[in-house]
């Protein structure tokens, strides 16, 4: 690779961990692809470790550029602000928990061709557990079309592809959204549906999802104590996305709003079981009732009894 190819702008949101800011660093600055316009957005890290190690490296790489923010613009703005700057034909973000492939960048302008973004296969380490885990890769293709893409999409619906790499033009309606629980997985939605849809790269692992706590920790848009995520926001963005879509047809709509709801329900029961039990439960009740042949034993009815009473309490009370 040589300076005629086309530039690459990796934006890299940093805050307050100096030592994945250094492993995201080494990975970058070490890809094959050189042509490379990478930007560090500090955003206003308490300590002075995490300017430090950006400016170690800018001692050794020009192609870096160390910009610490005034104020904490928080994690929306701050993915914005590096999109905003970047001056590459293409883009990728670059998060300080994750590792990539010397290759990614090379292989993935190599393999994107018409595509809006270009993403490999990928893992999952969980560092403090010293373990590593295979991931549910959805199978994509550019000529199975938008609906078997997003269909196929859906039945995993990961966050990753929100990480490969993308045309920049293509994504620069990025800049208009506020984000909202699950904004990530929208955003592949999207891609599929409203732009040149995703490259996926067969063969090629290239890219590892990190974490470095023993547990997840959720990291919702705007927390609140009563519950650990608000999940209608995602099932309000991708409804519309697929309902005005002029490249489905009405039944293929149909199946894949069915699938965003059954979506919603599955997240909201599972992650909102200890905060807002009730309403979790209803969730999983409902999931029940949708499968193609549900199991409606004595043993089923007795054991959501309860349910159905304040299910029944709360209709009477709103009515």
């Amino acid at each position: 690779m040589n300076n005629e190819s086309p530039l690459v702008s990796v934006g890299i949101p940093a805050y307050d961990k100096p030592e994945g800011l250094r492993r995201t660093l080494k990975c970058i600055t070490q890809q094959t692809y050189k042509n490379l316009e990478i930007i560090i957005s500090d955003d206003c890290s308490p300590d002075k470790e995490t300017e430090t190690v950006a400016r170690e490296f800018m001692d050794r790489d020009p192609r870096i550029q160390y910009i610490r923010q005034q104020k904490n613009i928080g994690a929306e703005s701050n993915f914005k602000f590096l999109l905003k700057k970047a001056t590459g034909e293409y883009f990728m973000w670059g998060g300080d928990d994750d590792e990539w492939d010397e290759r990614f960048i090379e292989v993935c302008v190599l393999k994107i061709g018409n595509c809006s973004s270009a993403m490999p296969g990928y893992k999952f380490v969980n560092r403090a557990r010293n373990k590593e885990f295979s991931m549910n890769i959805p199978d994509l293709y550019p000529q199975y079309g938008v609906y078997r893409n997003l269909r196929n999409y859906l039945m995993f619906h990961p966050s990753a592809f929100m990480y490969g790499l993308h045309k920049r033009v293509d994504i620069l309606w990025f800049l208009k959204w506020e984000l909202f629980d699950g904004w990530d997985h929208h955003f592949a939605s999207k891609l599929l549906v409203d732009c040149n849809g995703i490259m996926l790269i067969r063969g090629y692992c290239g890219f590892t999802v990190g974490i470095d706590t023993e547990e997840y920790i959720p990291k919702p848009a705007h927390p609140r104590p009563d519950r650990v995520f608000e999940h209608y926001p995602l099932f309000r963005h991708d409804v519309p996305l697929v309902a005005s879509s002029r490249k489905l047809s009405v039944a293929e709509k149909i199946k894949l709003i069915n699938m965003v709801f059954l979506i919603f329900l599955e997240s909201f029961a599972n992650c909102e079981k200890n905060v807002r039990p009730f309403r979790a439960k209803l969730c999983r009740f409902i999931l029940i009732l949708s499968r193609p042949r549900p199991v409606l034993n004595k043993a089923f009815i007795v054991k959501h009894i309860p349910i159905l009473h304040k299910l029944k309490k709360l209709i009477k009370g709103k009515s």
